[in-house]
């Protein structure tokens, strides 16, 4: 008997560490009273007063072994983006600055009407397709006025950008939470349908679960090579696809 309640006490004091990030020992209380007053106490008032409401999360793996207080963290949206813990510095806008640089000499090379042999079929063939493979190619050269004017751009811009530290926006236990599910690779955080909010599933089942969607003969047939080739001349993309 002494055993079971010792067992108890371990589960539930993990469960409560694990899901509101504190340090709570059962077996130091057996007073329904003290374990809510030392709950209360070590626990962050903004777990209180800024809440996620009306939030549903469903732990679809085995054995639920997603932490509890994971519906909080996903409670926030899939559009939340996680406060780095500095600022942009100075040298953090190189990346951004080299693909700037990078869209002007572009915009600066194919610049300029069409050349006189281009009629407006040509022009369209030309224009970008939904299924294409983003090169990476930059132009050699630009005009003398586009460098200058992008070296004073740098110049002048990257003295408004100092590092500095940043107040985060995720809680300690948040920001562990999320750096465990970006590096556990048997983990899916997909949307469910409907509005049922996110959801968590091994890689495999949810492979599994895609396989058995498009194995559906109702709503999909499997085409052979001869027949798909047919069909993709017949709606013109097969040239994107294959650049694709």
């Amino acid at each position: 008997m002494r055993a079971e309640e010792e067992r108890a006490d371990e589960a539930i004091s993990r469960e409560i560490n694990e899901s509101l990030n504190i340090k709570f020992d059962a077996k130091a209380t057996r007073s329904t009273l003290a374990s809510a007053i030392i709950i209360l106490e070590n626990t962050y008032s903004s777990q209180y007063f800024s809440r996620v409401n009306n939030l549903a999360f469903h732990d679809l793996t085995e054995g639920k072994v997603i932490p509890p207080s994971t519906a909080d963290l996903l409670g926030y949206g899939f559009k939340f983006i996680p406060k780095p813990p500095k600022t942009t510095g100075h040298l953090d806008l190189q990346e951004s600055l080299t693909r700037f640089r990078r869209d002007v000499y572009l915009r600066s090379f194919w610049a300029g009407p069409p050349a006189p042999d281009e009629d407006d079929r040509s022009i369209e063939k030309k224009k970008k397709s939904k299924l294409y493979m983003k090169s990476n190619w930059t132009p050699p050269s630009a005009p003398s006025q586009v460098d200058s004017t992008l070296f004073k751009f740098a110049d002048e811009i990257s003295h408004l950008f100092q590092a500095k530290s940043a107040t985060p926006n995720l809680l300690r236990h948040e920001t562990k939470i999320l750096a465990n599910l970006k590096d556990d690779e048997m983990i899916v955080i997909a949307q469910a349908d409907k509005g049922l909010g996110p959801c968590a599933v091994s890689l495999e089942q949810y492979i599994l679960d895609g396989l058995k969607h498009l194995g559906d003969k109702s709503t999909y047939t499997v085409l052979d090579e001869d027949t798909a080739k047919s069909l993709l001349i017949l709606i013109d993309i097969s040239d994107d696809i294959t650049r694709w």
